[in-house]
């Protein structure tokens, strides 16, 4: 008769303790194969607990396998295995990601004003939709996405990128990220892929995590270098056309042009990666490449990440028709990965005009930041050696300096004295920037305030 000590005052249950010693006991070899275990009433008795309990404790190790019962004999423990218990590895704690220290003056490319954000707006309009919608927001969704809100992204697109299209073209999901992974699916990975050189790495990163060695493009002063693409043989291209990242160049329709008779001639793909759009200072705004389209070899991309917030997981492609009905055929069985509630919510933020009210007010307050980075470089000694380029659109601007200083020692001087930067080589797929020392600000996430504070201290530690 084994004994085992229960603990009556633990929050674990007497028959789970009671399981647990009988496991171990099997696992480590001390009951041994087809051993008699005692039976019901014997053991209460032994231990002073219920009949029940031990019965509870008796039926979950058979269920799992570890006793079996013969009529009118009792209970065995099974055979699990004939070779030597083996000890279970050591694993070692995992050390805690520490986050990156937060510095004074932070010029991220990847961040957003969420001060400036309507958040009664928003609040109300969840209100609304949880009034309105009720047990609807707990039914599955359209694999594509909200139907009202693909409306609406439709509506926005041939308003202000002049891109016609329908909602059954357009696929919602949680990040750039995750529709790139579908259109890769789509495609095909037999595919060539190419991505621009210097570019957003974490495309190419996707791409290599789903088994494809993409191409790296150089870019020309005009944009992606065909002769290089041609060369490539590459049959599908992820591009930055209307403001190329991290550059800052803006695609010429006559280059625009080049790029979709190679699509066509090549019966290749362009993914048109339009993130940051909205937000352009002189004149109107660029039309999107897509728009240009007519052998329907364009898929289009966007994010809400970008021009709302980026804990607003919500982008969209826009699929040719066919790709569309690919989709439709061949992945429905995916279901979508943004919530219903966000969806109906950012659907009723569009439709009532608040999302263009929105990105009007944060393209006067974006021109103000980086005119107060202008305006602090002019009125000051950096003028002398800096030069300021990529300042029409988009929310990160370059700045090229010419003081004798390399640009790792740029970035790491302005870190010293609590200035976040990033240099231009980090988005080299070599990891080398050969021309000027370069270095990129995005100004989304820090006021004019600080701005002008932040550049008084570059004067000084970059003289």
């Amino acid at each position: 008769m084994f004994t085992c000590n229960l603990d009556p005052k633990s929050k674990v249950p007497l028959y789970q303790q009671l399981y647990e010693y009988i496991q171990n006991s099997i696992n480590n070899g001390e009951l041994k194969a087809e051993e008699k275990l005692p039976s019901k009433r014997k053991l209460s008795q032994h231990l002073k607990i219920s009949v029940i309990t031990i019965e509870n404790a008796y039926e979950q190790l058979i269920t799992e396998g570890y006793i079996y019962s013969k009529p009118q004999k009792g209970f065995y423990v099974t055979d699990i295995d004939n070779t030597s218990p083996i000890k279970a590895p050591v694993h070692n704690e995992f050390q805690p990601v520490i986050p990156e220290k937060t510095l004074p003056y932070e010029f991220r490319t990847n961040s957003a004003d969420i001060n400036s954000f309507p958040f009664s707006t928003w609040a109300a309009l969840m209100r609304e939709v949880l009034r309105d919608q009720d047990k609807k927001l707990l039914e599955k969704g359209n694999p594509k996405g909200l139907y009202t809100l693909r409306r609406e992204i439709a509506i926005y697109l041939k308003a202000y990128r002049n891109i016609s299209v329908s909602a059954d073209q357009i696929i919602v999901g949680a990040g750039s990220e995750y529709l790139i992974n579908i259109i890769l699916q789509l495609l095909g990975k037999n595919r060539i892929y190419a991505v621009e050189n210097p570019g957003y790495h974490k495309i190419a990163k996707i791409m290599e995590a789903n088994g494809i060695e993409p191409k790296y493009i150089p870019l020309n002063d005009d944009g992606i270098n065909m002769n290089e693409l041609i060369n490539s043989k590459a049959n599908v291209l992820h591009i930055t056309p209307s403001h190329h990242f991290p550059l800052g160049i803006v695609t010429p329709v006559k280059k625009r042009n080049e790029i979709l008779n190679w699509a066509y001639n090549t019966d290749s793909y362009i993914i048109e990666d339009d993130y940051d759009s909205e937000f352009r200072y002189t004149g109107r705004p660029v039309p999107a490449l897509q728009s240009l389209d007519k052998g329907s070899k364009v898929i289009y991309l966007n994010t809400f990440a970008k021009n709302i917030a980026p804990s607003l997981r919500i982008s969209y492609m826009v699929l040719p028709e066919n790709l569309a009905e690919k989709y439709q055929k061949e992945f429905s069985f995916y279901s979508n990965t943004v919530s219903s509630f966000e969806q109906y919510t950012l659907s009723k933020f569009m439709a009532k005009g608040n999302f263009e009210r929105y990105i009007n007010k944060m393209r006067l307050i974006y021109k103000q930041r980086l005119d107060a980075i202008i305006n602090s470089i002019n009125n000051c000694s950096l003028k002398d050696f800096v030069t300021v380029k990529g300042e029409k659109t988009g929310l990160h601007i370059l700045l090229e300096v010419n003081n004798g200083m390399t640009e790792k020692e740029l970035v790491d001087k302005a870190r010293e004295n609590g200035i976040l930067l990033t240099g231009m080589s980090q988005f080299f797929h070599e990891g080398v920037h050969k021309g000027k020392p370069t270095v990129i600000l995005g100004y989304s996430g820090i006021d004019t305030v600080n701005i002008e504070k932040a550049f008084k201290i570059l004067e000084q530690i970059w003289k």
